[in-house]
């Protein structure tokens, strides 16, 4: 008999709204085996994120939508497609001054 597989897609949080849009993290069931944990994220038109500094390495790509990323002090055009990279430590924040929703997923892991 053939073995029965465990879903292979990634749970979620139910949507959780924000000040900027809505955010949605990996769920109480994702596997504890995985080197991240993930989110995904909308930012509304014509708002920001708070910034955000921590000790993890982070990627956020860039699902939908175009922005400004602010990281570390300067600011980058970003867009759909887009993979960015944050540093441990580092300040990130996306601002969102498009008529449109701006949607990321992000990943992070510990480096130590």
């Amino acid at each position: 008999m053939k073995e029965l597989l465990r879903t292979p897609l990634l749970p979620f949080t139910p949507e959780a709204f924000r000040e900027y849009g809505s955010i949605r993290l990996f769920g109480p069931d994702a596997p504890a085996t995985l080197p991240f944990r993930y989110s995904q994220f909308t930012v509304e038109p014509g708002r920001r994120t708070q910034v955000d500094q921590h000790k993890v390495l982070e990627v956020w790509v860039v699902i939908s939508g175009n922005g400004r990323l602010i990281y570390d002090g300067q600011e980058f055009a970003v867009q759909a497609g887009d993979a960015i990279q944050f540093d441990p430590s580092r300040t990130h924040q996306i601002v969102n001054d498009t008529p449109a929703e701006l949607k990321v997923f992000s990943f992070w892991w510990s480096n130590e």
